[in-house]
């Protein structure tokens, strides 16, 4: 499929974001005061007594209908001792190898339903749904999940079902079992989908792809599956050229609205157009909204926009900043990134400000770092403990963007290749289920780094 010029007039003027007065809620320039920036994330109270934690989830989002009779919800029943979001006091027998420790689990959508008995704190139990007596429609489905245990203790949970019409466009499917995405390959609806772990880069469009447009052909030559061009995508020629040359080589691309995603008007069109490109993977709307203090719910309304116009695509956001307003933000996505870039910064004084930084004050290119690769480490597995508190840890998943830049402002040196390596497996090894590094070319241009 080829895009034309009439599909790419829908192509909004972005507006590009300035650093503002802030960043990550703090001040951070020699004439402004120490003003604490608030937004932090609150932990959930410890308790001295047992707390059953019970969701459920579709085993996937969305399913089709070609998927109705083999659906399936995954179901947790977790005992914890932190209030995280959901949890209910349980009581337990004192001697729990004496008898079976199951609950009663029923699952109802609609007039579809099944119970099956579960184990008491398991995760990830899978039990069969078919699904093929409801009709596949754009507004999701309210499921109820209620539980029974010792049949004197009852508990509940709600989720949702994104149950969609076949089509012949491109799908990318969330596996709510372990985060990752599903797709068939570029240009072969007829194919199975598969797991499909995405790895690629950002890159400029005005600054690259719009000179040179065999940098595409050097990504996929490199190894790599996805690209995600960094908007404006102002010339619409070349916009048009871009699109073509990532369905010819098989790759995926992830479609930025960062410039667009608060103007809803803008944002419909754009999905509208771009929801049957064959190869897109992702929408991606915020881009560090809370390094911009962007509004809180801005995403939100993106998100929820998107899924009433599209739904067969998952959403992307990025956030920059250690702690500042991350529950609110992360309502409008699915997938989250961090991007922590720690590699060559001065983590206590910004030589760009001219100021210091501490948890109040400053902006010294990594938020709250301390200038290594304990920084990737503590950012991928705090935002996955945080989605896990949330409630969101079947629904939400993390990917990092992983420095391939450096040596000019805030950073003194350019990560090298063993680095840069080291900095995708640290993030996958604490769950992190895609990787979009930043960006290609990298600050070198040579391959070795």
């Amino acid at each position: 499929m080829r895009f034309t010029g009439t599909h790419l007039l829908v192509l909004a003027a972005s507006v590009s974001t300035a650093l503002g007065q802030t960043w990550c809620g703090k001040n951070y320039m020699a004439n402004q005061t120490v003003v604490p920036p608030g937004g932090q994330f609150v932990l959930p109270p410890k308790s001295s007594d047992p707390l059953l934690a019970f969701r459920c989830a579709p085993a996937f989002r969305p399913y089709l209908e070609e998927d109705a009779s083999d659906a399936a919800f995954v179901v947790d029943t977790r005992i914890v001792y932190d209030w995280i979001d959901g949890t209910s006091p349980i009581t337990l027998p004192e001697d729990t190898t004496s008898e079976p420790c199951n609950l009663t689990v029923t699952i109802k959508v609609g007039d579809v339903q099944t119970t099956q008995q579960v184990p008491l704190n398991a995760t990830g139990y899978e039990i069969p749904l078919d699904i093929s007596k409801l009709v596949a429609q754009k507004t999701p489905y309210e499921v109820s999940c209620l539980a029974s245990y010792q049949s004197s203790q009852f508990f509940s949970a709600n989720a949702s079902l994104l149950y969609l019409p076949d089509t012949n466009g491109s799908v990318t499917k969330t596996d709510l079992r372990t985060g990752s995405l599903w797709v068939r390959p570029v240009n072969d609806n007829s194919a199975p989908f598969e797991p499909f772990v995405p790895q690629g880069f950002y890159v400029s469009f005005d600054q690259y792809l719009v000179k040179n447009l065999s940098l595409i052909d050097q990504l996929k030559a490199d190894g790599f599956n996805t690209i995600h061009p960094i908007p404006p995508y102002d010339n619409a020629t070349v916009f048009e050229q871009v699109l073509n040359k990532t369905v010819e080589l098989g790759l995926y691309i992830i479609f930025d609205m960062r410039s667009n995603y608060q103007n809803l008007t803008a944002v419909a069109g754009l999905v509208d157009t771009y929801k049957s490109l064959p190869n897109l993977l992702t929408w991606e709307t915020a881009h560090e909204p809370d390094g911009n203090s962007d509004p809180a719910d801005a995403a939100k309304q993106a998100y929820d926009l998107i899924y009433q116009t599209d739904g067969y695509h998952p959403i992307s956001m990025v956030l920059n900043c250690e702690d500042y307003n991350f529950a609110p933000y992360v309502e409008g996505a699915d997938i989250v990134l961090e991007d922590a870039y720690p590699i060559g910064i001065n983590a206590t004084y910004s030589a760009v400000w001219n100021t210091s930084c501490t948890p109040d004050f400053g902006h010294c290119g990594c938020d709250n770092c301390k200038g290594g690769l304990i920084d990737i480490r503590a950012r991928v597995q705090t935002f996955k403990d945080r989605l896990d508190i949330l409630g969101y840890d079947r629904t939400k998943t993390v990917w990092t963007t992983p420095q391939a830049f450096g040596s000019g402002a805030y950073w003194n040196t350019t990560p090298t290749g063993q680095q840069w390596t080291a900095i995708g497996l640290i993030s996958f090894n604490h769950g992190a289920m895609g990787s979009m590094s930043y960006q290609y070319p990298t600050t070198t241009g040579n391959v070795t780094t």
